[in-house]
């Protein structure tokens, strides 16, 4: 999920009033082991009173954080469809993922959220930074959601898409 990567980039900006909520699922050696780096980069970087890990949270609870939330990321590579993004979005978050995500084809640059390279940090830093120290694109880009997107995510605009790809010329 390249949470290391993000907690490396929050780290750059201690400065700047956040907080973060990581959400995931723990339930197998290998997450654990993840979930102890993850632990222990927040701790090196001096974000403990900013990050806070909530571990297999029930899907019907999520609502809550996305509606108290003003940005989504998603720093994970080769992510084939994150349905999170797509929700995020639905709830008026703007999104930054990375280009190796899936459902990146939903981000808009500039209106709904922004893409980063996959694995740089830079990058990822530069589009956090930009979000956090002006807050007109922030705001600009929820009102573009709030406006927009019962027309951009909607069942009719997948069915059209649908029936578009099944059409035979």
């Amino acid at each position: 999920k390249e949470l290391l990567l993000l907690i490396e980039s929050l780290s750059k900006l201690k400065n700047n009033n956040f907080t973060l909520t990581i959400i995931g699922e723990v339930s197998t050696k290998e997450h654990q082991d993840y979930l102890e780096r993850v632990n222990s980069a927040i701790q090196k970087n001096n974000l403990i009173d900013r990050i806070k890990i909530i571990e297999n949270l029930p899907h019907k609870n999520i609502k809550n954080y996305y509606q108290n939330s003003d940005l989504f990321i998603l720093p994970a590579k080769n992510e084939p469809a994150s349905i999170s993004i797509i929700e995020a979005l639905g709830f008026g978050l703007p999104v930054i993922c990375s280009d190796t995500c899936g459902t990146r084809t939903y981000i808009l640059p500039g209106k709904n959220g922004m893409v980063f390279a996959t694995g740089d940090g830079d990058n990822l830093y530069k589009n956090i930074k930009l979000y956090m120290t002006n807050d007109n694109i922030l705001r600009e880009q929820q009102n573009w959601l709030k406006r927009n997107i019962n027309n951009y995510i909607s069942s009719d605009n997948y069915l059209n898409s649908f029936n578009k790809l099944a059409e035979i010329e």
